[in-house]
């Protein structure tokens, strides 16, 4: 395996020198904030099976190892540890840093962890060379929080990647005064919070579909629930036996409540905000249903990250290089339920396509103006003689039909199907004609719907667009004259085009568009 220059992997036996320094009956939310190939996460959950935390955190900086542990299934929170600013309360920290800057590695733990317990590997020379104001800062530090030090020579001989440097194996126990800290954090921030003041912020941010509103908001809540959780835990210690609630004990089980409490509500709130990134209005309204569960299940990978405006940007910044592929494979799905998945009923098939010599293909087709579509209608075996029911999920798939011919115009309103077709309330064999935006429908009984495309433009982009990612048409298809284009090429346009004359009069016209999600992304 190549390794960057910072990274040496913990050798097994002294990963298990590590975790035996550690109090696992104390240890439910673990970070291994230089997590490498996982060997010490992997180590973990091998030797501690009966101890293992609830909750085991991972930060990588490099990209290859990064997404290695993701694809080992480790919860990746972030990239780089030091510039890391989660909100998640650990208790456990252990790691082995980039040897180069261990020392700035070992004070952000130190800071982060507000009770608990820290193993560190450092390169040896870092303790006993204080050469620099930071690692005289981290000396101190350690001699303040009493900090056990032992120094291990040849550690890393045997390891994976050799090095014969001498390292210090730092274990340090952090224990807060907690009820002193949250009485005096519940006091400050009592007054900064006001019934006024919360309405008014969440009406502004209602009114602000934007990144940094919702981040916004959601920071203002976490810094709300917080407080409230400090303030409950102190409350309760005072005056919780005259309401006949529990008191805990004068130990430390009061920071590990907290940090217990504290850690649920930050996994719920930052999980309901992932989620609603998918509910902003461009994404509401144009991605399928089907495409919406593919991305839910991003989101649940990303629910482990923090929703931080950098984090949130960079999930846009991700979508937005395969946005135009989502779009495509919507457009495809459509195109093949309107034609190639209704294949096995010929008769159906056959009205809905239109044959023509496609330029790798001899079974080039389209959509025809009037398509046929089965199984999304009446339910045949659900209905009586007073009224005509539609299958439940009907209003779902033809939200989904009406959001891909959206992609092709663009606009911000327009008339769904799924709103007329609440009107399906007749007793003859077909219903009434009904119209939406892009189509005109009617429902038959027998469990058919039969669509009419309404706008010539739309249809013929929706094909020519299907017609280049299946190879029936060149890529190119509309941007050259039909004079200047070779002889085969100009045979395909007049087969493929209703009108040849159309072909020139929409050169360079736009496929589809995608606006709206560049604009919330900016």
């Amino acid at each position: 395996m190549n390794f960057n220059e910072s990274f040496y992997p913990t050798p097994a036996s002294l990963i298990i020198h590590m975790i035996c320094k550690i109090d696992w009956k104390k240890a439910k939310y673990v970070l291994e904030p230089s997590a490498g190939n996982g060997a010490i996460v992997k180590q973990l959950r091998e030797s501690h099976r009966s101890y293992t935390p609830t909750k085991i955190h991972c930060i990588e900086k490099d990209d290859n190892l990064r997404n290695m542990l993701i694809g080992a299934g480790e919860k990746v929170v972030g990239k780089d540890f030091l510039a890391y600013a989660g909100l998640t309360q650990f208790d456990t920290i252990i790691m082995n840093p980039p040897f180069s800057n261990g020392d700035a590695h070992l004070l952000k733990a130190i800071d982060i962890l507000y009770s608990g317990q820290i193993v560190c590997l450092l390169n040896a020379e870092t303790l006993k060379n204080p050469c620099t104001n930071q690692r005289r800062e981290l000396i101190r530090k350690l001699q303040e929080l009493d900090a056990e030090i032992e120094y291990i020579q040849d550690a890393f001989l045997e390891a994976e990647r050799k090095t014969s440097v001498e390292i210090a194996l730092v274990t340090i126990k952090i224990e807060r005064d907690i009820e002193s800290d949250l009485l005096n954090g519940a006091k400050d921030k009592a007054k900064d919070y006001q019934h006024e003041e919360i309405d008014d912020r969440i009406k502004d941010v209602a009114n602000r579909d934007t990144i940094i509103a919702i981040v916004d908001d959601y920071n203002f809540r976490v810094n709300l629930g917080i407080n409230v959780i400090h303030k409950h835990w102190v409350d309760t210690k005072y005056v919780g036996s005259y309401f006949g609630l529990h008191v805990r004990g004068q130990d430390d089980r009061e920071a590990y409540g907290i940090q217990d409490n504290t850690n649920q509500f930050l996994e719920t709130i930052r999980h309901d905000y992932w989620e609603k990134v998918l509910s902003l209005p461009a994404f509401e309204k144009r991605l399928t249903e089907k495409k919406k569960k593919e991305f839910r299940e991003t989101i649940k990978q990303n629910s482990d990250l923090e929703f931080t405006e950098a984090n949130v940007r960079a999930f846009f910044e991700n979508l937005l290089h395969s946005y135009e592929d989502t779009l495509i494979d919507a457009i495809e799905e459509l195109f093949d339920t309107m034609t190639a998945k209704h294949a096995f009923d010929e008769s159906i098939h056959c009205k809905n396509v239109h044959y023509y010599n496609g330029w790798k293909s001899n079974n080039a087709f389209k959509v025809n103006k009037r398509v046929i579509i089965p199984h999304i209608g009446i339910n045949p075996y659900d209905y009586d003689k007073r009224r005509i029911r539609l299958h439940y999920d009907v209003p779902g798939k033809l939200n989904d039909i009406d959001k891909v011919m959206n992609y092709f115009d663009g606009k911000s309103k327009y008339v769904r199907m799924s709103e007329v077709a609440c009107k399906v309330d007749q007793t003859e064999e077909i219903t009434e004609i009904l119209e939406s935006e892009y189509f005109k429908i009617r429902f038959y009984k027998k469990g058919t719907t039969h669509l009419t495309f309404k706008s010539e433009d739309i249809r013929r982009r929706f094909n020519i667009e299907v017609g280049k990612r299946k190879g029936f048409l060149p890529m190119d298809y509309g941007h050259t004259p039909l004079k200047q284009l070779p002889v085969d090429q100009q045979e395909i346009v007049k087969s493929f085009e209703d009108n040849p004359k159309d072909y020139d009069k929409h050169l360079g016209q736009i496929g589809i568009v995608t606006k709206e999600l560049l604009a919330i992304a900016s």
